[in-house]
């Protein structure tokens, strides 16, 4: 009875191998037949292959920045809406979040995972406002009504400050510029606004475009850390010809129309210390303004000077070293004359070539070029003047004082400070005396933090309100803590600014903020992420670049992509949403209605570094990315790797840049823009 038994056990085997046989050549002959059949699909809108080739029609148009060399038997795809796959969805919301790679073999098509791709070569920069498009209804009602109510509530606090200061200390066009008169001032601003936010981020790997040379940082260590972590990262040989982080390479090239009247100059640290000439610049902010004051020293000086952080900062003497008889010109702009105190960043392959190099540079000197500093240096106040309470300086000085909020009097410079909205501390130091004794005053007003929980009752209630969608909350809170808080206190700083100095020659700046990128530290991106438009992002396949963090977006983040986090970073922080949505509204408001009505000059940032989440200082601090998909591993150290369980003072910091920043990007923002305040029309 047994060998009964394994009878029927061998012919079941024998069925089932029968009926696998039978599956496997069904799906053999169907997967033949549909490589055949492509071949009888249209052609328009794939690109041109050579005979035997498959056709791709039924994918989407490639874009100029998504071309890729293509060769013989082979086409790149992206796995899009019309493919299926596995039956469990279409394109990227199904089971295979990768690209494709097709490749014709005997009729099969082979799958492979992780194609090669060319990196973007440009990324287009239209407007510092973020795209509203695919935004539900209410919410794309409540930006707009948030944008109503604060224009009109901004304009009523700019009419009452102007009917306070009176007509004669009302300005007229940007007063310590050459626009004196109303319609000067305005198309000045807009030559600013122009050339900071209308253009496109050039991928340059040879350095032929900007500056001769990159920033040479010479002072607090931190900002060195994105250069550190990458030649400890096992780059000290180069993989190119030019050795630096891919952040470094690609440079800001401004729209051709910005310069219909005005000649184009490139950033030279030889004509900014010439234009600022025996004038004194005054930097008041929070710590990003602090980053600020490291880099213009570093842009003014060859040798580093002694300071002791942002809550002891004393003067700093500029270009002394770069007014100096005797001193190459080619020199300095190259950076070869200065101090490397850090890291030794090898020059563009094509510096040579630079048309710096070939632009001739007028040998006029600044009077404080043969001045000896080691002099006393009269900066006292006079007392013989009433309208400028300022000694004139023999050489142009730095200074910078901290001020979280720009407060300036009364409780509100208490070292224990607490801001009645937020329930946070601010640091807000002595600072009006000095602005009021400074040629150049540059300044900036953070965002509000989100309130602690038992400051304001009412604000807690309505934040825990089940009747409130998250996104629409947010919008809201940023609105209103902006209208009651942050604008009053705004207005009334620059109103008193205006009130100290009659005699029309000091230059006020409103230095425009920067938004946050939670995404800085990532070591991967799960999937493409949605660019500006609704449409994907352009994955940057080769970004291999330690101490840069993940790639910049190859499009400006929309709104949405703000609110949301994008389908890569899922949802976005509260406390980084919050941030954001206010810097958009209060860089707004500034821009439109402040700046304009009391003379003030405002540089924006925000347009060219929204794309910018690379080289900040928590990249420095993370893992380092990995352009294929799949975890890393952080507690492997390796080269350049962090150890298990360590972290740095920039670690999740995703608000300040290394130095030089990506593209040179706030160097061309501060430095060009008052280069361009301080120079003749």
């Amino acid at each position: 009875m047994k060998w009964r038994e394994k009878e029927k056990e061998r012919e079941s085997n024998a069925k089932l191998f029968a009926g696998a046989l039978t599956v496997t050549l069904f799906i053999y002959g169907l997967i033949h037949w549909r490589s055949i059949s492509l071949s009888s699909i249209s052609t328009s809108n794939a690109r041109s292959l050579s005979p035997g080739d498959i056709d791709t029609s039924f994918l989407r148009p490639i874009s100029d920045h998504d071309a890729v060399d293509v060769t013989p038997g082979e086409i790149i795809i992206d796995a899009k809406d019309p493919i299926k796959l596995n039956g469990e969805g279409e394109g990227w919301g199904g089971p295979i979040k990768q690209r494709l790679k097709v490749r014709k073999n005997n009729g099969v098509l082979q799958l492979r995972a992780n194609s090669k791709k060319e990196n973007p070569r440009s990324i287009k920069i239209d407007s510092p406002l973020p795209s509203t498009s695919q935004l539900n209804p209410d919410l794309l009602k409540l930006w707009d009504r948030a944008f109503n109510s604060l224009s009109t509530a901004a304009g009523e606090h700019r009419d009452a400050a102007l009917t306070r200061l009176g007509r004669k200390r009302v300005p007229t066009g940007i007063p310590g510029t050459w626009a004196t008169t109303e319609s000067q001032g305005r198309d000045l601003q807009e030559y600013l606004d122009c050339v900071s936010g209308r253009g496109e981020w050039v991928y340059d790997p040879e350095g032929g475009r900007g500056a001769a040379g990159l920033t040479v940082h010479k002072y607090s260590g931190m900002f060195a850390g994105c250069d550190k972590r990458f030649y400890k990262g096992g780059k000290e040989d180069g993989d190119g010809d030019w050795n630096v982080r891919e952040s470094l390479k690609w440079r800001w090239v401004p729209s051709g129309t910005c310069f219909k009247a005005r000649q184009r100059r490139p950033l030279s640290r030889v004509a900014f210390c010439q234009a600022v000439g025996t004038k004194s610049l005054l930097l008041v902010g929070d710590t990003l303004q602090y980053s600020l004051h490291d880099m213009i020293l570093d842009w003014t000086t060859t040798e580093p000077q002694t300071c002791y952080g942002d809550l002891y900062c004393k003067e700093h003497v500029m270009c002394r070293d770069i007014l100096r008889k005797g001193n190459s010109k080619d020199k300095l702009e190259d950076w070869s004359l200065d101090e490397r105190v850090f890291h030794h960043l090898p020059l563009p392959p094509n510096s040579q070539k630079n048309h710096l190099h070939r632009r001739s540079i007028e040998s006029t000197e600044s009077p404080s070029a043969d001045h000896d500093d080691t002099g006393d240096h009269d900066h006292s106040t006079s007392s013989t003047s009433n309208k400028s309470k300022r000694a004139p300086n023999k050489v142009p000085y730095l200074r910078y004082r901290r001020s979280d909020g720009l407060e300036f009097g009364g409780k509100t410079t208490s070292p224990v400070f607490i801001h009645p909205s937020t329930g946070i501390r601010e640091i807000n130091m002595h600072w009006m005396a000095y602005a009021e004794r400074n040629d150049i005053v540059v300044l900036t007003k953070p965002p509000l933090p989100l309130p602690l929980r038992g400051v304001n009752g009412t604000w807690d209630e309505w934040w825990d309100s089940a009747e409130v969608k998250p996104t629409e909350r947010m919008v809201e809170a940023a609105w209103r803590i902006t209208e009651d808080a942050w604008l009053p206190e705004m207005v009334d700083t620059l109103r008193t600014i205006r009130a100290q100095r009659s005699d029309q020659q000091q230059l006020v700046v409103y230095r425009g903020g920067w938004r946050s990128h939670q995404d800085c530290g990532v070591s991967f991106l799960e999937s493409p992420e949605e660019g500006g438009g609704g449409g994907d992002e352009v994955d940057f396949a080769e970004w291999d670049s330690p101490g840069d963090g993940p790639p910049p977006h190859s499009f400006q983040p929309s709104l949405r992509k703000l609110l949301y986090g994008g389908r890569a970073g899922g949802a976005t922080d509260v406390h980084t949403a919050f941030y954001n949505i206010q810097t958009i509204f209060q860089n707004h408001l500034v821009r439109t209605i402040l700046a304009p009505a009391l003379g003030i000059a405002y540089l924006d940032l925000e347009s060219t570094l929204s794309v910018w989440r690379s080289g900040m200082l928590g990249g420095s601090a993370a893992a380092p990315f990995q352009a294929d998909l799949g975890l890393v591993d952080q507690s492997k150290s390796g080269k350049g790797g962090i150890g298990v369980g360590l972290r740095s003072s920039a670690s999740g910091d995703c608000l300040r840049y290394c130095i030089p920043t990506p593209g040179m990007a706030m160097e061309e923002a501060v430095l060009g823009g008052l280069l361009r305040l301080l120079e003749r029309d």
